[in-house]
């Protein structure tokens, strides 16, 4: 762990628990926050922003206080930054990397060379987050970051390769409003729905192959349908053990319960998947089963069990078709945050 010795005109000297030192460039004046108690800071990567001016504010829900910002590491080496409240940010922001340093190395001059290119930092303001939620946990929030983009590290020590789009993948983000709203979610608590946090927090964040990150994200699709087939099982039973129905009626709603097209139909029924990210994936899934052309039942629950057929079953028919498969695997990757959070909020 280092820690700052002093501040020597444009930057700072720096120390860690072997007596290492070096000189740290930083361009912005002096913040009047320097207490790193006063904020809340957590890290996370976004493939898909690669330029120092993507700062964004954070709103909480429907307030129209703002709660903090978050913005990449780039920024903190940036001299375009002009507004006070911001430097405050980029300041702590700059303390607690300088804290997660291990040894200094004295050829670095700046604290970004510690880190991967694509770090972000939220910072959150504590006080204003108090009046907002006062119970908050960044587990709550992952699923709402990470429709935006932005994947969880809940360990800056394990930064892995991540994952590189192409710019027509970045379409599906609308960033333009420099304002991002988040929403809370209940955290799973039930061990085997940690798969879907450990998802979001480590698995997503370095996979490249687009069918296994494909695959990754169907896990949320089987373990819910599970549910769905457990409950429908369930209250068969009720039925029959209460001489509601026959033994053949309780043998076909058995069946039915256990077809998986069925209880994806159910899911999407109990849980209406905004209409926007609904059509992106609509739109995009069906370009691609044109262009490999393969026919389809044209409504929106067998497109989705088609793709999951096709790509676990015909997937060679597919890898010629890349930019349109990738945009395909982002809608339906999109799909599955927005189910997570109807489910979890």
């Amino acid at each position: 762990m280092a820690s700052i010795i002093e501040k020597i005109e444009d930057h700072y000297r720096i120390c860690d628990n072997l007596k290492n030192e070096a000189e740290l460039n930083y361009y912005h004046e002096d913040a009047s926050w320097t207490d790193l108690e006063k904020v809340k800071i957590f890290f996370f990567k976004n493939p898909y922003l690669d330029k120092e001016t993507n700062i964004y504010d954070i709103y909480i829900k429907d307030s129209e206080e703002r709660v903090g910002c978050i913005f990449p590491i780039t920024a903190i080496e940036s001299e375009d930054v002009k507004s006070n409240y911001l430097k405050n940010y980029l300041f702590l922001a700059f303390k607690a990397l300088i804290e997660k340093i291990d040894i200094v190395d004295a050829s670095k001059v700046l604290v970004s060379e510690y880190y991967d290119d694509n770090l972000f930092i939220l910072v959150l303001h504590k006080e204003t987050l108090e009046k907002l939620d006062s119970e908050f946990c960044i587990n709550n929030y992952i699923f709402s970051f990470a429709s935006y983009g932005f994947y969880y590290l809940d360990d800056l020590n394990k930064l892995e390769s991540f994952m590189v789009y192409k710019a027509y993948e970045i379409d599906y983000f609308d960033y333009s409003k420099k304002k991002l709203k988040i929403a809370d979610s209940v955290y799973p608590i039930i061990e085997k729905e940690q798969y879907i946090h450990s998802l979001f927090s480590e698995l997503l964040r370095t996979d490249t192959n687009l069918l296994s990150r494909f695959i990754l994200l169907y896990q949320v699709i089987e373990l819910e349908i599970g549910k769905e087939q457990q409950e429908k099982i369930k209250l068969a039973l009720d039925d029959f053990n209460h001489n509601r129905i026959q033994v053949n009626d309780l043998k076909e709603r058995i069946g039915e319960a256990s077809k998986e097209k069925s209880n994806i139909q159910s899911l999407f029924d109990k849980y209406i998947i905004e209409k926007t990210i609904k059509d992106n994936f609509y739109s995009e899934c069906t370009s691609l089963f044109n262009d490999v052309k393969f026919s389809y039942r044209d409504d929106w629950c067998s497109i989705f069990y088609s793709l999951r057929n096709n790509l676990v079953h015909s997937y060679s028919n597919y890898i010629a078709n890349k930019e349109a498969l990738s945009r395909t695997i982002l809608a339906f990757e999109k799909v599955i945050i927005n189910l997570i959070i109807k489910i979890h909020t």
